[in-house]
């Protein structure tokens, strides 16, 4: 009730019992209307009856009709009942009350403010895939952060990743309550780029523009400079594209890469197909090695 969107689904529901009111109300008319012309006659309230059994595929059988016509407003009846009881109204019941009150739940359970001990924290202005890999981060380095709150001045970083337009209204709220904070922020484009430095950001991160250096990179790098995609522990795994170096023509048998180099070939990219590292497997210059070992022999 204190919600102009929670008032609206109220109506919705209280409209819901109405509108099945009315629907019995008219099978019940054209239940007597029915029943008079195969000659028979029943009360009202046997018309509501038949029809609150008919609806909700009860079926007692203790009234039925005789002719086809009869027999055809009985499926109709009967669907229209199963619609209503297994489409609609748990649709209304999700939407309209249980989505709003699940939704109410955890908003009660959001903090909504932050310790006044805290500060050198990060600032998030949403959640979401960018977001939850910033976390993860966050939690290996012991770096405290918030997520969309209200008090930014003693915070080490804000961290916005929303539209162009959105992050340029962060970074100006941003600045009215504090102008040392730093502000980082994503862009989709990069005219962009100059309005939220304008606006007060001091790093505009371009993430398409990245992306796209690093599939550049991928495919472009030749001489077997090892590019590292991932870390286990103190096992480094990177990728070196075979084109420029003295490995192409040969099988990873003879180019005795792990002897070497101390590095060993876990497989290959060849035209974005992947196969594993077999020794009798043919190198050629489209291929991109899969490597694994320490970050000196990766770097050798």
């Amino acid at each position: 009730m204190t919600s102009r969107r929670g008032v609206r689904h109220l109506r919705a529901l209280a409209g819901l019992p109405a509108a099945v009111t009315a629907l019995v109300l008219v099978y019940s008319t054209i239940f007597h209307i029915l029943m008079a012309a195969e000659e028979r006659a029943y009360s009202w309230f046997t018309g509501v009856y038949w029809t609150a059994q008919t609806m909700p595929t009860l079926g007692y059988g203790d009234l039925t009709f005789t002719r086809d016509t009869g027999l055809a407003f009985s499926l109709v009846v009967l669907l229209s009942g199963l619609v209503l009881l297994f489409v609609l109204l748990p649709y209304t019941l999700i939407q309209f009350f249980y989505s709003p009150w699940l939704e109410r739940q955890n908003a009660a359970r959001t903090p909504t403010t932050i310790p006044h001990d805290i500060s050198n924290h990060v600032i998030l202005t949403a959640y979401g895939p960018v977001e939850a890999i910033l976390i993860q981060r966050f939690d290996q380095y012991a770096m405290p952060y918030t997520v969309i709150v209200p008090d930014i001045a003693r915070a080490a970083l804000v961290a916005t990743t929303l539209g162009d337009a959105v992050n340029a209204n962060v970074a100006l709220t941003v600045r009215e309550c504090s102008s040392t904070v730093p502000i980082v922020t994503t862009a989709a484009f990069e005219m962009s780029g100059d309005l939220l430095k304008q606006a007060g950001c001091q790093n505009v991160i371009q993430l398409g523009e990245l992306l796209g250096r690093a599939i550049a990179r991928r495919i472009t790098s030749h001489g077997g400079r090892p590019h590292v995609i991932g870390r286990l522990d103190g096992l480094v795994i990177a990728e070196a594209a075979v084109a420029g170096t003295t490995l192409a023509g040969q099988t990873i048998g003879n180019a005795r890469v792990g002897e070497r180099l101390h590095v060993n070939i876990v497989g290959v990219w060849d035209k974005g197909a992947y196969s594993p590292g077999l020794a009798g497997l043919l190198l050629t210059h489209d291929m991109t090695l899969l490597l694994s070992g320490t970050q000196d022999d990766v770097d050798a």
